[in-house]
C-alpha cells in the first residue's frame, strides 16, 4: 500500500494500516477513507480512471480535491463533506 495512505489511514482511524476485516469495515463505513485511497493510488499519475473515480466521489460526498494538488502524508479529513482543494495548493504533512 502507498506509504502516504498508510499515514492518512492512521490519522483518520487512530489505528495502523493492516489489510484485514477491520480495514475493509472502515473502508466501507467511511467515505473519506475510500476517497483518499483512490486519490493516493493515482497521485501523480493522471489518468481517466482517476478522474472518473474522483468525479464520482466528488459528486456523491462533496469532496473536491484537485488531482494536481500536492498533499503531504498524514492528511486527516475530520469533516469529510464539502471540502474543496484547488489545483495549485500544497498541503504539508500531518494536516
Amino acid at each position: 500500500m502507498n506509504r502516504k495512505f498508510e499515514k492518512d489511514y492512521l490519522r483518520m482511524t487512530n489505528t495502523k494500516y493492516k489489510f484485514g476485516i477491520r480495514f475493509l469495515a472502515n473502508l466501507l463505513a467511511y467515505h473519506n477513507i475510500r476517497y483518499m485511497l483512490w486519490w493516493r493510488k493515482y497521485e501523480n499519475k493522471p489518468s481517466k480512471l482517476k478522474r472518473l473515480f474522483l468525479l464520482k466521489y466528488s459528486r456523491k460526498y462533496g469532496l473536491e480535491i484537485s488531482p494536481h494538488a500536492i498533499i503531504g502524508e498524514g492528511l486527516n479529513l475530520g469533516h469529510p463533506y464539502n471540502i474543496t482543494v484547488g489545483g495549485k495548493v500544497q498541503i504539508g504533512n500531518h494536516v
